[in-house]
């Protein structure tokens, strides 16, 4: 994880008692770090140390030329050596907590920085370094609190804004996100991940042109970024321009081609333009990238096979994908619920295409069997939102299986979660959506049976 890094030691003038060898491997260290060339930084603070082993100067420079060449587990050592001696050192419990989050030690890490918060609380780094923390134990709310401090200390601190973002975005605070992605840029454009991030965002917006052109900032400043190019790739297949999607796409792989996102959307897009073999083969290599544990490249080669090869090619896809998921999966309840949720789909899509009778009640009941298994996974608390597009989808089974109480029971969960949706949710955007959805279902409830 990329951390903010507290300067280079001061000049080893402030030692005047070393002897002139040690003074000027000191010097050599500090010239060293302030030209980021750590690795022989690393080799002169080792010889001033050698000659004298507490040498706070040449512990602080180590713990920080370590950190910066990411040899995290080698500058706990020396920062912990300094930190014994000088407690009140507040730079060194920053890199301290630098080394600990680089071991991905984040609950350590925070101690860490809320300990240089308490000897310099005014201090903008300490607190985006906590943000930075909390952000990766999933802390949120926390992470923008301390997002919020970073900024009042330090308004126009461009990275601070930038992570700010990245916290709004997790919250579902998007306009709050993308307005903090603009302040960042307006302080230093130079950012194409700023540029990327601020895409993706009026992409949700449905401002697709200015999506197109935020990616195209990122794309300038960096050409080789794959991942502007993954979204620019997204933005253009959502405005129907699936050729030059394609091309985007493959210029992404071209850059980066063990990213199982872009090999996912490109095989999405090669399926809207009819090329379902081709498609099974980019999702194939999204599975193999993953050790068969992408389970979002499982969902949509069920439907490429589905299109190329029939219902029963696309079930056993979709039941391999089942059996793949490993049990400590980080996903796995989601992948699991939506999984059957799109075997349901494809009995409901099957149903759809024949005529009325014995063969489609078989479909419709075996889509409401996966549908109620799916159900019975994503719950209302852990995944609303996909919850709800189940229940969309439930209670049209159970109008055409003519299981009115069912089907008014499944309406009135949907409703309940919308409304409990549209009180909790702080985007104004989202508000609007649940709203919408909610008159919908209102609708459908007057002309239940």
């Amino acid at each position: 994880m990329e951390i903010k890094t507290s300067a280079a030691p001061v000049d080893s003038s402030a030692a005047p008692t070393m002897d002139w060898l040690t003074s000027q491997w000191l010097a050599l260290g500090v010239d060293c770090c302030e030209a980021a060339n750590f690795e022989a930084a690393i080799d002169a603070f080792e010889q001033a140390l050698a000659l004298l082993p507490n040498c706070p100067l040449a512990l602080h420079g180590l713990g920080i030329a370590f950190n910066a060449v990411g040899a995290h587990a080698d500058a706990i050592a020396p920062l912990e050596k300094l930190l014994d001696a000088d407690p009140l050192n507040g730079d060194a419990w920053g890199n301290y907590g630098h080394a600990l989050a680089g071991l991905e030690r984040y609950g350590d890490a925070l101690a860490a920085y809320r300990h240089s918060l308490a000897l310099v609380p005014e201090a903008p780094l300490s607190w985006y370094n906590c943000a930075r923390v909390l952000f990766e134990m999933g802390r949120y709310g926390e992470a923008a609190t301390a997002c919020d401090r970073a900024r009042e200390l330090a308004p126009e601190d461009a990275l601070i804004w930038f992570w700010s973002g990245q916290v709004f975005r997790k919250l579902e605070r998007d306009e709050q996100a993308l307005a903090a992605f603009e302040r960042s840029l307006a302080i230093a454009p130079e950012q194409p991940r700023a540029w990327n991030h601020r895409g993706v965002l009026l992409e949700a917006f449905g401002r697709h042109g200015e999506a197109l052109a935020s990616y195209d900032r990122a794309i300038a400043l960096e050409p080789d970024y794959a991942e502007a190019w993954n979204n620019r790739g997204i933005t253009l297949d959502n405005q129907g321009q699936s050729l030059e999607a394609l091309e985007a796409f493959q210029t992404s792989l071209r850059h980066d081609d063990r990213n199982p996102d872009a090999w996912n959307n490109y095989g999405l897009t090669l399926a809207g333009t009819g090329r379902h073999g081709e498609a099974v083969t980019a999702y194939d290599r999204a599975i193999l990238l993953t050790d068969r544990q992408y389970w979002r490249a499982w969902v949509n080669r069920g439907w490429a096979l589905l299109a190329c090869q029939g219902l029963e090619a696309a079930l056993a896809n979709w039941e391999a994908g089942l059996q793949s998921l490993a049990p400590d999966h980080p996903q796995g309840a989601l992948a699991r619920g939506l999984l059957k949720y799109h075997q349901g789909r494809a009995h409901g899509a099957t149903a759809d295409t024949i005529a009325p009778g014995e063969a489609a009640q078989v479909h419709w009941q075996k889509a409401w069997g996966h549908f109620s298994e799916a159900l019975d996974v994503l719950t209302a608390e852990a995944f609303p939102h996909w919850r709800l597009e189940v229940l969309q989808d439930a209670i049209a089974v159970c109008r055409s299986l003519g299981e009115t109480h069912q089907m008014r029971y499944l309406l009135q969960s949907a409703m309940d979660l919308l409304r409990r949706l549209v009180r909790e949710t702080a985007s104004t955007s989202k508000k609007v959506e649940y709203a919408a959805r909610l008159a919908s279902f209102y609708q459908q409830g007057g002309k239940m049976p």
